[in-house]
């Protein structure tokens, strides 16, 4: 018996295409080649739990941190009190905790699999969502008051393995809420960012910086007053030499840069960007490069005086590391400034190019044309005087005969 060649069904083709005659787009539970992301997939494939397990290892260095941190006899740092610990102890534990839930019930694949996969961890959990939402806030507070020059690893007080599991345990928060608006709504905190236009995102980063470096200099200038234990007068000491001028100037730097910063970010929502508004844009640029000039060449002298010995953010802490952020971004931007012009000038070079050779080789056409139509004129009045001298000639022969 024959086979039959089955031809191209028009129905599973057109299955491909909606109503509108456009293709269908992956849904926001499809990740980038097209899996979908049900119910069924494995926990344990899910990019948030690195941010968990993360988030459980710095949890515990933390919390034996803490419990180390007044067994510093030797090492130059300072002892923490009762209270540092205690609080420092609670977030710690805390933290495991959630965070151990979070991976168990991630890894598990016997006991309560269908109970962690559909009831607690689906797609665009809530639960999950208020977990990583009390885990941000609960390590946003309490980052902020134990990394503080008061808090239990402020500034010069030596307490390294504690501060950095600190701000671990801060980041993990962050990356796992990330991964869950990426998984949940297809769109994370990187992408809100980088899908501005223009050099808005580096205005972003440099608003939320400067802000951050904002807060600890006045932490700084404002709470170093409150270290009244034997063992932080060093630190007191330290910081009532610095004069109150540097103080002032960087508290005024650091608000110009983030006015700036946020005056540029609104500024891209109402830019223009059509032809017509060519001229329009042209002075926003200028302006906009004359600001990341101006904030280059005051945050040199700024981080010299600054994070140099004697400097208000010379100590390792949070002012430190914050200072020099902001200053690499800042020279991030006027970079990306800089070669943002450089591609508008070659690109008007090169319309002015096209152009240039448009218009000659109109003129071209236009001579070889004028040229033609004088050869034309030339033909005709040659071959019109061969004819006169052709009948001249005719005449005159008839007289003679």
């Amino acid at each position: 018996m024959e086979n039959k060649k089955e031809g191209p069904n028009p129905d599973k083709e057109a299955s491909a295409i909606d109503t509108d005659g456009a293709t269908e787009e992956p849904s926001k539970n499809e990740d980038n080649h097209g899996t979908k992301l049900s119910s069924k997939r494995p926990l344990y494939k899910r990019k948030v739990l690195k941010s968990y397990i993360t988030l459980t290892l710095a949890s515990f260095i933390n919390y034996d941190s803490a419990q180390k941190s007044s067994n510093v006899f030797g090492s130059g740092g300072v002892p923490s009190t009762i209270g540092q610990r205690r609080y420092a102890v609670a977030v710690s534990i805390v933290s495991f905790v959630l965070a151990t839930t979070t991976v168990v019930g991630h890894l598990d694949r016997f006991l309560f699999e269908r109970f962690w996969r559909e009831k607690v961890f689906p797609v665009g959990s809530r639960i999950e969502l208020a977990i990583l939402m009390f885990l941000v806030t609960w390590w946003s507070v309490g980052t902020g008051l134990q990394t503080s020059v008061t808090g239990l690893a402020g500034d010069s007080k030596g307490q390294f393995s504690f501060y950095f599991s600190t701000w671990a345990c801060l980041l993990s928060c962050f990356f796992a809420l990330d991964a869950w608006l990426q998984e949940s709504a297809d769109e994370g905190v990187k992408a809100f960012v980088t899908s501005w236009p223009n050099r808005a995102p580096a205005w972003i980063c440099i608003a939320v910086l400067s802000l951050s470096t904002l807060v600890w200099y006045i932490d700084l200038w404002r709470n170093h007053e409150n270290l009244d234990r034997e063992e932080e007068e060093f630190i007191q000491v330290y910081f009532e030499a610095i004069r109150e001028g540097i103080w002032y100037w960087l508290i005024i730097i650091a608000t110009f840069t983030l006015l700036s910063s946020v005056g540029f970010v609104i500024m891209e929502i109402f830019r223009a960007t059509k032809d017509e508004n060519i001229r329009q844009q042209s002075g926003v640029n200028a302006i906009e490069g004359s600001c990341f000039v101006f904030l280059a060449m005051a945050w040199i002298p700024t981080v010299m005086v600054a994070t140099t010995p004697g400097g208000p953010a010379n100590l390792i802490g949070n002012a430190y590391f914050s200072t020099w952020l902001l200053v690499i971004f800042v020279f991030e931007g006027l970079v990306w400034f800089i070669h943002d012009m450089r591609q508008r000038i070659h690109k008007s070079l090169k319309e002015k190019q096209a152009e240039y050779r448009t218009k000659q080789q109109q003129i071209l056409e236009e001579t070889r044309t004028i040229r033609d139509k004088n050869n034309s004129t030339t033909a005709m009045s040659d071959t019109s005087g061969k004819r006169e001298r052709s009948n001249t000639e005719y005449f005159d022969a008839v007289d003679a005969f």
